[in-house]
């Protein structure tokens, strides 16, 4: 037995692939995206629709992993929306704001990035990942105040 397709969507052809995750780790527009990317994109929309309408709604797809937005401009609901996509996917999340970082004593936010995430379970010398435009400091990262 076959379910349905949502309404407004053609039911996908039975030979039709199936992306099993998108190419890309960051997903910064449609354009580029294949056929089966935008469907994985909306399946999984639908099953997170699923998901808001449980009693708990959450899913272990983050767990044991920390979230830290660093915001730049005062963004109510981009900040609101963040925080409710990180919870839902158990996420644990931590705000930043810009005005209350060192960027206001000129440090670049690769640096705040890479310095907020060190105690949240990074270590000198490992891989954190930080997706920035601006070339990276050689500024030390000091974090006796949260130990």
């Amino acid at each position: 037995m076959t379910t349905p397709p949502a309404a407004g969507r053609a039911a996908p052809a039975p030979h039709a692939r199936r992306a099993q995750r998108l190419r890309s780790k960051h997903l910064l527009g449609v354009a580029d995206l294949t056929p089966e990317e935008v469907l994985l994109i909306l399946d999984t929309a639908e099953a997170m629709r699923e998901v808001g309408t449980r009693a708990i709604k959450k899913v272990p797809a983050l767990r044991g992993k920390t979230v830290i937005n660093l915001f730049f401009e005062a963004s109510t609901r981009t900040r609101t929306s963040f925080e409710i996509a990180e919870k839902r996917l158990s996420a644990d999340s931590l705000g930043v704001a810009a005005g209350a970082s060192s960027v206001v004593k000129g440090e670049t936010l690769a640096d705040t990035a890479r310095c907020t995430l060190r105690p949240a379970g990074g270590r000198r010398g490992s891989s954190t990942r930080v997706a920035t435009r601006s070339a990276p400091s050689r500024r030390a990262c000091s974090t006796n105040a949260l130990n």
